[in-house]
């Protein structure tokens, strides 16, 4: 079986995980050196195509020492616990507020059935839990040295989740998960998409994290959906572009105390940046069907939120 396997800087590998069966759509990151780490894991159902594409590059599961999780949503870590049963000494770094929902899934996988639908949770495969002992809670600003030439660090990156993290490496690139949405790129145009779920989004933290990296000067963005950015500095500003209309969007709707026809304007917006993605059928079809949706219904809740934390103010 063939992988789509690149090394997109030195000793970092990207690695098509195959999410649901859609070939680019998700991407885990091996980072292989003395110690060895993977960045993002997948679902359950993609661990034997993560553990395939390991050996496929020479790499025993056995050695992988840290599993380092962006955030808890299934799509980047539900095949953790399935995969450390190949990974005896491997640690899960996992923010400590997301944490817990890897020892006990069980209120995770029900969030993110209303999020998405139970179909495409069954697609995800069963979370097996992760023990206490095999977990490290991180904060932000914790370094993980995985040799003399590579020392990752951790940043707390919010706004996706608060429970999301970034990760930096020596080289100049930095892991952002779905800090900046999705990123994909086809016959030399790229799509960048704001796809953040309920019931966590909040656009002004976004914006904030973006700026936190941005003060990095990253050369490349590492992104879970799908692959490497080298031109950083630019999707950044578009990523702030959009992000800034995003905001100003409900911000106008909350102000004029109507969310009515939002949706619709929503849709149409991410309809405009979808369109380099329209020759991938397969990747378009999933992304519109169940990531998009999820973040109209994100948007919506976190514009609720804003008109009635304004209410309250207004009474008191």
């Amino acid at each position: 079986m063939a992988f789509d396997i690149k090394e997109v800087a030195p000793d970092i590998f990207q690695i098509d995980d195959e999410v649901v069966g859609v070939p680019g759509l998700g991407a885990v990151y091996l980072v292989n050196e003395d110690r060895k780490a993977l960045v993002d894991c997948g679902p359950t159902s993609s661990a034997d195509t993560v553990i395939r594409a390991l050996k496929s590059l020479g790499v025993k599961p056995e050695e992988i020492d840290y599993i380092i999780v962006s955030h808890v949503h299934l799509d980047h870590a539900g095949g953790a616990g399935k995969l450390l049963e190949s990974m005896p000494r491997a640690k899960v770094v996992v923010h400590r507020r997301g944490a817990k929902h890897l020892e006990d899934p069980e209120k995770l996988v029900a969030s993110a059935t209303i999020a998405q639908g139970i179909e495409i949770i069954n697609r995800y495969g069963r979370v097996v839990p992760v023990a206490a002992s095999r977990l490290w809670p991180v904060v932000g600003g914790e370094s993980i040295p995985l040799g003399d030439s590579q020392t990752l660090k951790i940043i707390e990156a919010p706004g996706h989740a608060p429970h999301e993290l970034c990760v930096s490496e020596r080289y100049g690139g930095v892991f952002v998960g779905d800090t900046f949405g999705l990123y994909f790129e086809d016959s030399g145009r790229h799509a960048v998409i704001q796809v953040h779920p309920p019931p966590s989004l909040d656009i002004e933290v976004c914006l904030e994290t973006v700026e936190k990296i941005k003060d990095l000067r990253p050369e490349r963005l590492y992104f879970a959906h799908f692959g490497t950015a080298s031109q950083a500095g630019e999707v950044i500003g578009e990523i702030t572009r959009q992000l800034h209309g995003y905001l100003k969007l409900a911000q106008d709707a909350v102000s004029r105390g109507r969310l009515d026809g939002l949706e619709k304007v929503l849709r149409e917006r991410i309809t405009r940046e979808l369109e380099p993605l329209k020759g991938k059928l397969a990747l378009y079809q999933f992304v519109w069907d169940y990531l998009v949706s999820a973040f109209v219904e994100g948007f919506l809740e976190y514009c609720r939120k804003k008109q009635k934390s304004m209410i309250v103010g207004e009474v008191k």
